[in-house]
């Protein structure tokens, strides 16, 4: 094996995607992974995950999800499977908890189209959900 001139620990999503960007301009990379691969123990394994603007943990990353929604388009478009699907989600939380108010945040602030619904209306409009009325905010994207 030849000398790598990056090590990348971790053959999760952003460890793969790291070394596929990086070999891409050039560079050399070997990446360590302790599990399988894939490893169904994994965040990143399956069909389940969610790619979402209306990011709670703060409106700075926004920028980083703009280019990260990029660069999953272009995946998407160079293949044969449909790895990228656009839908809605449901973020449900009291109105002051952090996960609420960093989700409305981000929304406000990067003009993202949004729906601040009760918990009755989210119990109406979405069958699934039974939320008691001290769950006071869902926001809808």
């Amino acid at each position: 094996m030849g000398e790598s001139n990056i090590i990348v620990v971790g053959a999760g999503i952003v460890g793969c995607a790291t070394a596929a960007h990086l070999a891409k301009e050039g560079q050399d990379v070997l990446i360590l992974e302790a599990g399988d691969f894939p490893n169904p123990t994994a965040t990143s394994y399956g069909s389940g995950r969610i790619f979402r603007f209306a990011y709670h943990e703060g409106e700075k990353y926004f920028p980083l999800l703009e280019r990260s929604r990029e660069r999953w388009l272009t995946l998407d478009e160079s293949t044969s499977e449909n790895v990228f699907v656009t839908t809605g989600s449901l973020t449900v939380s009291q109105s002051d908890g952090d996960t609420f108010t960093g989700a409305l945040e981000t929304c406000r602030v990067h003009d993202i189209d949004h729906e601040v619904l009760d918990a009755e209306t989210v119990n109406d409009r979405f069958p699934a959900y039974e939320l008691p009325d001290e769950v006071s905010s869902g926001l809808s994207t």
